[in-house]
């Protein structure tokens, strides 16, 4: 198999060579592609479907700024405007969600969502980079969003990773009828 970079994004197919040669001291190989390229994906993190209410609010101005090089900002709660959402998955790399609002893709958010750890359920507080808004397929009245973490500390992330692992433990657990 030969894997290609093409505009940005892994492709890889079956080849087989069908020639070999040097020319100005280079070794070159002749390849025949014998099946389609198909996108690789790369992800760093699992990916648990999880479909849960959230909440997120774009951040810009001068908290924007504040936040961006490091600083504390602690605006007025009360001003705060937070959007609906739902989620539809979840990584320690971030959300994949749907709301009826579109969103400028670049965006900065900061969203909340829920952790369950045990009998305990912890409120999580992200900011994220905004990187696709754009009207779902299936139903013109919704977008999908995708978000990555921006800046997350590693305490944060592996809480939320422990989390996906244990969601998915509890649901092998299900399909297998131990629960």
């Amino acid at each position: 198999s030969a894997t290609f970079i093409s505009n940005g994004s892994l492709q890889r197919c079956e080849v087989v060579v069908t020639g070999r040669y040097k020319r100005d001291g280079l070794f070159l190989v002749e390849l025949e592609q014998t099946t389609a390229l198909q996108k690789v994906q790369r992800r760093e993190f699992f990916r648990l479907e999880k479909r849960t209410p959230i909440k997120y609010r774009i951040v810009d101005g001068e908290e924007l700024e504040m936040i961006q090089k490091g600083n504390a900002y602690f605006p007025d709660e009360t001003s705060l405007v937070w959007k609906e959402a739902i989620m539809i998955d979840l990584s320690g790399g971030g959300i994949r969600f749907v709301s009826a609002h579109k969103e400028e893709t670049g965006s900065f958010v900061e969203v909340q969502f829920d952790v369950q750890k045990e009998d305990e359920v912890e409120i999580v507080y992200s900011y994220a980079d905004l990187l696709r808004s754009e009207r779902n397929a299936n139903n013109n009245a919704i977008y999908d969003h995708r978000i990555m973490f921006w800046k997350m500390d590693n305490g944060m992330r592996e809480k939320i990773i422990h989390y996906i692992f244990s969601e998915q433990r509890k649901r092998r657990s299900q399909q297998l009828g131990l629960e």
